[in-house]
């Protein structure tokens, strides 16, 4: 059987499919054929739960005013206009 450059192998098959240069993947005569990365072991419950908690979303910490009104630190309380016990806005009520 004669080989040419587009059946390097003489399988029937053109030759962007595999490749002479040894990659991941399964062989055939030597050749190895181009598959997608897979993982080489099974991601365990633990490790997925650990991703899960790590991406969850947070409540945001929030302050009292000496009213009882919550509000978010570092920030001009919207419903009085304090900022660290002085007024800063004037709401009207």
């Amino acid at each position: 059987m004669a080989l040419s450059r587009l059946d390097p192998a003489g399988l029937g098959v053109d030759a962007g499919v595999f490749d002479t240069i040894h990659r991941r993947g399964d062989s055939c005569r030597g050749i190895v054929f181009h598959v997608m990365a897979n993982p080489k072991r099974k991601q365990s419950k633990r490790r997925s739960a650990l991703r899960r908690g790590a991406n969850r979303f947070k409540a945001p910490q929030l302050s009292k005013d000496s009213d009882g009104t919550a509000f978010l630190p570092h920030r001009v309380n919207p419903a009085n206009g304090m900022y660290r016990g002085r007024q800063v806005l004037d709401i009207e009520t």
